[in-house]
């Protein structure tokens, strides 16, 4: 059986729950991810995508008057999702494939036993070994 941590990938960009969400905004763009794990002292706290970030784009956007630019000035806590659904890194990826797809969500993060996060596995992952199991199978 497939394990999540042989297709997860590791050590995953993250922020601090103190920090401003358009430096987490600016990491997904830099990085072209859709979410971020929170890690607070070591330990995963939350997560925050870019579907937490558009739900907040209706609320009216701050601006910072010495400089003129807009910013989101809300906090990365202020706006993540806080009760993290997870997958240990030794889990069955079918229970991976489960969760995402009974939570409608496109990832996870991957954490050890101890909850310490160790990666994260998306919907991309899965998509790619899928179509190598594929190309196996055909012989390619």
């Amino acid at each position: 059986m497939m394990q999540v941590k042989e297709i997860m990938t590791p050590k995953p960009i993250t922020i601090e729950p103190q920090k401003a969400v358009y430096e987490a905004l600016l990491l997904m763009y830099q990085h072209d991810i859709r979410r971020l794990p929170v890690i607070e002292d070591g330990r995963l706290v939350g997560i925050i995508s870019d579907r937490d970030i558009k739900q907040i784009m209706g609320r009216p956007i701050l601006t910072r008057e010495e400089t003129g630019k807009e910013e989101l000035n809300f906090r990365v806590s202020e706006v993540m999702t806080h009760d993290v659904i997870m997958v240990e890194q030794d889990a069955d990826l079918r229970e991976a494939i489960e969760l995402m797809a009974e939570n409608k969500i496109s990832g996870l993060p991957v954490v050890d036993h101890d909850e310490k996060l160790v990666g994260v596995v998306s919907s991309i992952d899965v998509l790619w070994y899928a179509l190598d199991l594929l190309n196996r199978v055909e012989g390619k």
